[in-house]
Formats: C-alpha cells, structure tokens, sequence
C-alpha cells in the first residue's frame, strides 16, 4: 500500500511538472509571436487569419488599407478577391466552409497581392458584396445588415441629377468620387438626418450601381459591369487537363495615325494574343482590363473572352480603345490581366504609351498663282485665267474630311469645264494639296479693284472650318503657277513625341530609344530579317523580325537615316538579296543604285537570319528563306560576294552588323538534314571590305544564341543595348565602335554561357576610333 501510494505522489509531481513546463513553453511562444508581429507591422502588410461568421468572413489588415478588387468566374463559379501589397499572416491555404453559398475558401500568395478564392456551392453570387472596414474588409452574402458610421446628412430632392447628388456626398465626406460616363439619370429622395455612406449605398442600390475604392478613390458604375466577368451559365466544372497548358500573353497597341501614341478623336485597338505552348488544354480563358490610373476621354472594355485554347494554338482579340475629345496628355497603363479555368493563366501584361490631347488642325490658303491665257501674270477683263490654291494645314493636328469650295461673287463666271467643289479627304499636320479652276471676268472690274473669290474650306468638324477672299487684283501683278512657293512649316516645341516598346515592352532596349544626330542626306541603311524558311527541316529564326524593326528604329532614331533611305527587307529570298545587293557577275544593285557616286554617303547593312557553310567547298552563305541548305552555292547567298559588292561602292564609311553563325547550326538543331555534323565544316570567314567596319554576331563554329527574356537574339540585344548608352564608357554621348567592341565582348559571352551553356564570341573588325552614334 505505501509502494503504490508513493507511486502515485510521484506520478501527481511528474503531471504538476509538466503542466507548469507546458504554461511556460505557452507564453514563450506568445510572447515570440507578439514580437514577430510588431516587426511585421514595420517590414510588410499582412492580411490576419480570415474569421468566419454567418454570411459574411471578415479580413483584418495589420496596416492601412490601399488597393483592392474582386470579381466573379464561371466554369466553375467562383467569387475571387485580392488584396494588393499584402501577405498572407498564418499558414493555411484552405477553409471549409459550410455554408449554403460556398463550400471553401482558398488562398493563394503572389508578389504583389494576396487572392483570396470562394469557390461557389450554389452557383449563384449575384448578392455577394464587399464592405470596406478601417481595418479590413468584409466579405458578405446574403441580408447581412451593414454599420454605417459617416457623419449625418440631409438630402431632399426633386429629379435631381445622379452626378450632382454624389457630388453632394462627395462634399460632405470628403472622399473622392468618380462616377462613369454610363452614370446617368434623375432621383427624387428625401433623407433626413441620415449617414452619408447609407446615404451613397441607398442612392446605388435604388439606381442599380455599385461602388469600389481603389487608391483613395470611390468609382462608381453600373452594377452588371462592376468587378465582374461573365459566368457561365451553365456552371460545368472545368475538366482537369492531363498535360498543363503554357500560356503566354502579348499585346500590342495599333492606331490609325501611325505615330504610336493615341490622339483625342482616335480609334485604336488592343490587339491581345494569348497562345498556348504547352501539351494541355486551357480552357475558359478571359481576361480584365483596366486603365491605371483611369484617363479622362479614354475609354476601352473591361474584359475580353478568348474560350478555350487548345494545345499549340492561339487566339487574338482586337478590343476597342476609343479616344474622346476631352482626351489629356499623359502616359496611359493599361493592364491586361488573365485568367484560365483550372488556374494556368499567364503573367499580367502593362502596355504603357502616350495619350496626346486634341491637337487642332489650321487649314489655311497657303498660296495662289495663275496661268493667264497672254502670260503677263494680269488678270485681265474677258481672259481666261485658270488659277491654283495651295490648301495647307498648319497645324499640330491632322485635319479629316477636308473640303474646298470655290464661290464666285458679282461679274465673275466659271469657265467651260471647271469645277468649284474639290474633295481632299485628310490633310496630316503640314500636308497641302492644290485645286485648280479657271474662271473670267467681264469689264465691270475697274483696274486695280477686288475680283471677288473666296475659298470656303470645310472640315468635318465645323469649327476647323475656314473662309478665305483671294488676294486677286484686276489687271495687278501676279505669280504664275510655277513661281508658287510654300515655306515649310516647321514642328512646333511641343510636337508629338513618339511612344517607348511594345511589342514588349516591356523589353528595355525597345523603349526609351535615345534620339541621336542626323545622318546625312545621301546616307542609305539596309536591314534584313529572316524569320520564317520555307524549306523542310530548316527551323525559323525566333526574334529575326523582331530584332529588324527594332535595329530599324534605332537606325532613324538613333543614327538619324532617313526612313525613306532604309532598305527593309523581311523574310528575303534570294532574288531579293541579288536585287539589294547585286550578284556574283553584275555587282550593282539597289543599294548601290541609292548611294552618292561622289562617296559621300554612310551606309550601314544589318542582317539576322541563318548562316551556314556549303557542304563542298565549306565557303560561308547567307540562307534566304527560300533556300536548300543542301544546296548553297545555287540557292544561297555568298558572304564573299557580299563583301567583294560592297567594296565596289564609293562610301564615306560603311557598317556591316551580321547577327548569324555560318555554322550551320542554331538554337533549334542543325539546318541540314540527314547529315552528320561531322560532316559541316565552315572556312575562315572571308574579310571584310577594306575600310569597313564589320561586326559578327559569333565564331565560325560557334551559334548565335537568343535571349528569350528580352524577346531578341544575344547579340542584337546588346548591340542596341551598346547604341542605346550603356557602352558610353566615358559618358561623353558619343558611342565609338572601341566601346560597343568592349561591351559586346565582355556581355555576350557571359549571358551566352550563363543562359544557354554555349560559348559565342563576337568579333568586331575595322577602325575602333570611328562614332557610330552620337546622343543628344
């Protein structure tokens, strides 16, 4: 008896132990989360663990508040919400929820936000709504009674406009209010005494609209187009794809004056193209579209619908962008954001470019001049004179539908055959065009009086419209038609710029191209891209056209040509190499054709495409895109004949960029087919025109490799790259062939090696000393 009650005592102080040890260990671990969050406060916003109540789920914030959104998908149905530049507090991912209108909540964490996903057990979130908190949100379905905590208001009207009502609550709230132009309409209410912000929801609620808040600011639109993407009605769950789908999004802007940027009273488009690289199906792909911050007078949709993808394929939409005259200068963000059914969707896409406000038109008479039938350049009585106006517009703005229209006043007559009304369509800033009609007098004239004509010039929009007499004298000295002289209208300080790159813009070097020197009058660039080769098994050349007009723009920008004096060439084949560049037996070409015979001309050749040696005699070819490299010495082009062309040209100085291997190989396998590689062997490349300064993109048995982040080839990048200021060792904004030689040398090779595992040097040959571009 006294062993088992000892054993018992002992086993008493062993529990009593460890319950205070369990105490202990409790509070320390209070203790270290308590300081974690505080050092969390000061370091990040964190959303806290969700609380779940009937009909709502409640999200505290550790900080203020700043952005937010959400908005409903089919296939199946789900409420998603995001919290932007905020993490995840604790550690689980997944809530059941047993509720009639969800089933779970889902969490996921990205880098700029934190989603929140309710996936649907009713298929029915019409009555889903967000209520913001000091501290959080709350999420809530169902008639879940709200707290209003605003400062009171009384508001008694009669048809009172919606707008000038919130403009009202804006005033006593002191919270901006941004109401869309789809607001509209008239209310009768009478509140006394009532919470502004019970006072703004009833005010939504009777007029079907709804509200969001987004950086401090409150917008208010139509209720079935806020935060919203359409469901499906059906509510079929997606199928669960066997391979996952590899989506990548692009979008691009196209406008119709051509100077990428969009103008006040334009139409644009966003072209947006998802394609699907991947084995597996995506399905239910849409996407939301935003303006950010929102732009007065631009105006595009909220979403776009692309349905399914199947593997390998791709499908474009053009969306709508629609200028307005109220349109402001400013930089425009737009932002693609998709979304696929079984969560594959891409990256975000921001497409940054110019907005320019309305830039008006001036349509003046510029100039006169006359044909007099005895040529002494007098208007006489009884002579028929037929004379010409110059219709100019000299204003910043291009002018659209432009009519001219000649009256006649008192003794004045038109001419057998003439005509007084003259369609002239659109006149782009500085154009003119020249009407012309013949008319007569009779002697009631006096010399030296006014002969009454006037040019009525219309556009489509009446208020460019203007109204000119024409300074004819009777039996006065006038110009005849080939004195007429126009001074040129030079571009005003605040002429439009041009916009930084798309297509990818997100790529560096294609924004931001620095504006250089002007090259010379006779000066003359030839830029080839060889993409897509026609020949079975010759894989394309991913970025060759991308890597051409973007050299193209550097070319007018940068090095100042003239685009009128640039050869481009896309996808050439051999006719049009031997037509740019002469042949083997007659070595004058197009390019030699458009150079000054004196040698004062600059030319610059930039070619990227396959390169690969002939099989027999190992000499090295360029690949049109029509060739058999079986075959190069009767479908290739020689880089001998190349050089030994253009050492025929009288030139001041020459630039060759060659941006392909002549080995024969590529990023994407051998071009030759059923052929050892053993069996390809290149000669030393040929040397360049004496004087000239080549660059090559790599060895003669090395491959020129791509970058696929920048959306380029390797050594195009870092040649724009070099050309856009980052070799300016010196920073004395003179880029020498010595700085773009050490930059490509030292970045070339390591990004070659460190990104593909290859080694690919270029090589440069020629005078060091010579400036290829000069920045302003």
């Amino acid at each position: 008896m006294t062993r088992l009650f000892l054993f018992v005592f002992a086993l008493l102080i062993c529990f009593h132990s460890l319950c205070f040890a369990g105490i202990s260990a409790h509070a320390e671990a209070k203790n270290i989360a308590t300081t974690i969050s505080e050092r969390t406060d000061d370091r990040e916003r964190q959303v806290e663990t969700p609380v779940f109540d009937p009909g709502k789920v409640t999200f505290n914030v550790n900080t203020k508040l700043e952005k937010y959104q959400y908005f409903t998908l089919g296939k199946p149905p789900r409420f998603l919400l995001d919290i932007y530049d905020a993490k995840p507090g604790f550690k689980e991912r997944t809530f059941r929820m047993d509720d009639s209108c969800f089933e779970g909540l889902r969490i996921g964490a990205y880098s700029d936000k934190t989603r929140f996903v309710f996936d649907s057990a009713c298929g029915d979130l019409s009555n889903v709504k967000v209520t913001e908190l000091d501290s959080g949100l709350v999420v809530s379905w169902g008639k879940i009674e709200k707290d209003y905590s605003g400062s009171p208001i009384t508001l008694v009207f009669d048809e009172a406009e919606i707008k000038n009502i919130l403009q009202l609550i804006s005033d006593v709230s002191g919270v901006p209010i941004m109401a869309s132009p789809e607001v509209k309409g008239k209310i009768t209410l009478r509140l006394i005494d009532v919470p502004w912000d019970q006072a703004l929801d009833l005010v939504l609620d009777v007029n079907q609209l709804k509200k969001t808040k987004r950086d401090g600011i409150v917008y208010i639109d139509k209720a079935q187009k806020q935060h919203s993407i359409a469901s499906n009605s059906k509510n079929v769950p997606p199928s669960k794809p066997s391979h996952p789908p590899v989506l990548e999004l692009n979008v691009t802007l196209a406008e119709s004056s051509g100077n990428k940027a969009l103008d006040a009273e334009e139409t644009g488009t966003l072209d947006v193209e998802i394609v699907n690289t991947g084995k597996g199906h995506a399905q239910d792909v849409e996407a939301v579209i935003a303006v950010s911050p929102p732009v007065r007078g631009l105006d595009v949709a909220k979403k776009v619908t692309f349905g399914d993808i199947p593997a390998g394929g791709k499908v474009t939409r053009s969306v709508k962008l629609a200028a307005g005259e109220s349109l402001e200068t400013t930089s425009a963000r737009v932002t693609v954001t998709p979304y696929e059914a079984n969560g594959f969707e891409p990256a975000p896409v921001s497409l940054v470019f110019d907005c320019n406000k309305l830039e008006p038109p001036n349509l003046i008479l510029a100039d006169l001049g006359i044909a007099d039938q005895n040529s002494n350049a007098r208007i006489e009585p009884l002579e028929i004179v037929e004379l010409t106006a110059r219709i100019q517009n000299t204003g910043q703005g291009d002018a659209r539908g432009v009519m001219a229209r000649i009256e006649l006043g008192p003794n004045v007559f038109l001419a057998a055959g003439s005509d007084t009304n003259f369609e002239l369509g659109e006149l782009k800033s500085g154009a003119y065009e020249d009407v012309s009609f013949s008319f007569y007098t009779n002697r009631r004239i006096k010399n030296g009086e006014q002969i009454p004509v006037t040019v009525q010039i219309d556009e489509s929009r009446p208020r460019f419209a203007q109204s000119t007499a024409l300074a004819l004298e009777m039996n006065a000295p006038a110009r005849k038609n080939h004195q007429v002289v126009v001074q040129s209208v030079q571009a005003s300080a605040n002429a439009k710029a041009p916009i930084t790159q798309a297509t990818g813009l997100s790529v560096d070097v294609d924004n931001n191209i620095p504006i250089g020197t002007k090259a010379g009058e006779y000066d003359i660039a030839v830029v080839i891209g060889n993409r897509d080769y026609t020949v079975a098994g010759v894989p394309q050349v991913k970025y060759a056209i991308r890597d051409a007009r973007i050299m193209q723009e550097y070319l007018i920008r940068t090095l100042g040509f003239d685009k009128k004096n640039i050869i481009f060439t896309e996808n050439a084949d051999l006719s049009e190499f031997n037509m740019i560049f002469g042949t083997d037996r007659d070595p004058r070409g197009k390019l030699a054709a458009w150079v000054d015979p004196k040698g004062s001309s600059r030319v610059f050749v930039y070619y990227t495409g396959h390169g690969a040696p002939d099989l027999k005699s190992g000499d090295a070819y360029f690949v049109p895109v029509n060739a058999d490299p079986l075959y190069l010495s009767a479908s290739g082009y020689s880089l001998a004949t190349l050089y030994k062309n253009l050492a025929e040209i009288p030139t001041k100085q020459m630039t060759v960029v060659l941006d392909a291997c002549f080995s024969g190989n590529s990023e994407q396998g051998l071009l030759f087919r059923n052929i050892s590689p053993a069996m390809v062997k290149t000669k030393a490349l040929a040397k360049g025109p004496a004087k000239a300064i080549v660059f090559t993109s790599a060895g003669v048995d090395q491959v020129s490799a791509w970058y696929h982040e920048k959306r380029h080839s390797m050594f195009t990048y870092y040649f724009l790259k070099a050309l856009q200021g980052a070799a300016d060792s010196n920073q004395d904004r003179k880029v020498t062939v010595a700085e773009i030689e050490g930059y490509l040398t030292e970045k070339v090779p390591y990004m070659a090696s460190r990104l593909n595992n290859i080694i690919q040097e270029p090589s440069v040959n020629g005078d060091r000393s010579v400036v290829l571009a000069e920045l302003k």
